[in-house]
């Protein structure tokens, strides 16, 4: 597994953090603000300058509140005033919100709905006329990867976010939120966890591509590479109020169904992606009152032994990453769909197109082709007859059948 794991952290260093913070709890002793290890946790990330007030996301179901909610309250709950927009259309890649999207915005309690349609919507949701300017994006693709790479121009679509977001407010950071594939078994999530494993390093990837193309500085936040820490710590007991007698009672405390999360997991992701904003997580965070005794606490040792341990990405170059995504990302992936929603098509059907796929699709990532989506086309071609066998995410909650 930890082959698999993008920045080199071994499972076993989290845990003993864990333990650590564990026993800190046990024993009664919570550490002050101006303590050690708060200031440790902050070097590790470093306490970036331009960390965001008024925060623009553009998004689907696995980020629709209280997930932004979840941001401001922490925020403020360090003594910031913190705003947030919203786009977001449920199953949606990033090209599809670029030409054609329902936009939330607001901040607080106070939210209004704004329909925003047409190929500009993306220029217009982040355009210079709104009433307090955005000063940080942060993009959210479709969790199945590979496809939205392949099909939905992944890399040329959050290029044109990006132009369209620096174009009103100059240098502001960007984000790109990880998302993860349903669980394929809600009994034993072992092969779910390895592939979000393999997917971690495909999506750090795809964020330096990014960057690359749009001359930006691009953060990685791993909320589903963290989301699987936070799984696999709970499935092995080290989680308090989250860890279940079995795997399935697990689960039910993080997610809702096999990929939307319940308000612990969601406040979970909150944590990570505030932590990656601001440089690490302070101690006595601001925790919803809807989750029951301890969870709050065990979630912030989870995301703060995460994020210690996670230190800074290293991007590979592009030749490597292409070879990785050939190599390692298309047979992970490919074998990850095939038995978890391709064989409700039937199992010879699923075979042949994990066969077609499986041979096609590590040629076209590493050529030199028009068509390969690392070269993001920006205005790219529909796909042919019988290409989009894979059909967008429907409407949640549904997601990969089974």
């Amino acid at each position: 597994m930890r082959a698999y794991n993008d920045h080199g952290v071994s499972r076993r260093h989290i845990s003993c953090l864990l333990a650590s913070l564990a026993a800190v709890t046990l024993n009664g002793s919570t550490p002050s603000p101006a303590g050690a290890d708060h200031v440790a946790t902050r070097s590790v990330l470093q306490l970036p300058k331009d960390a965001p007030d008024h925060l623009f996301i553009s998004g689907h179901s696995l980020t629709d509140p209280p997930f932004a909610d979840y941001l401001a309250h922490l925020a403020q709950g360090e003594g910031r005033a913190f705003h947030w927009g919203m786009q977001s259309l449920a199953g949606s890649s990033l090209q599809d919100r670029s030409r054609a999207a329902v936009a939330h915005a607001g901040s607080g309690d106070e939210r209004s709905v704004i329909t925003r349609s047409g190929s500009d919507s993306a220029a217009r949701a982040l355009g210079a006329d709104n009433a307090l300017p955005y000063d940080a994006l942060l993009l959210a693709e479709q969790h199945t990867l590979l496809e939205s790479l392949i099909w939905k121009d992944t890399i040329g679509s959050a290029v044109d976010y990006i132009e369209h977001f620096t174009a009103a407010n100059t240098s502001g950071p960007v984000y790109l939120f990880t998302t993860w594939l349903n669980l394929d078994d809600q009994h034993d999530p072992a092969r779910w966890l390895s592939y979000e494993r393999a997917a971690a390093h495909a999506w750090q990837c795809t964020s330096a591509r990014i960057a690359h193309l749009s001359n930006s500085r691009v953060t990685l936040i791993p909320a589903a590479d963290a989301l699987a820490t936070l799984v696999e710590e709970a499935l092995a007991g080290r989680v308090p109020w989250i860890s279940g007698e079995r795997a399935s009672d697990t689960l039910r405390k993080i997610f809702i169904d096999d990929v939307h999360l319940t308000p612990a997991g969601t406040y979970f992701t909150a944590l990570v992606t505030h932590g990656v904003m601001q440089g690490g997580l302070a101690h006595d965070l601001w925790t919803p009152a809807t989750l029951d005794g301890g969870t709050g606490a065990a979630l912030q040792d989870v995301a703060r032994a995460y994020l210690a341990t996670r230190g800074e990405l290293v991007r590979t170059d592009e030749r490597a990453c292409r070879a990785y995504l050939a190599e390692r990302f298309v047979p992970a992936y490919l074998h990850y769909v095939r038995d978890a929603r391709w064989r409700r098509e039937g199992t010879l059907h699923a075979y042949l197109k994990w066969i077609r796929f499986r041979l096609a699709w590590p040629h076209l990532l590493q050529s030199d082709r028009p068509d390969n989506p690392w070269l993001a086309r920006r205005d790219p071609a529909p796909p042919g007859p019988g290409e989009n066998a894979i059909p967008p995410l429907p409407n949640a909650p549904a997601a990969l059948p089974r």
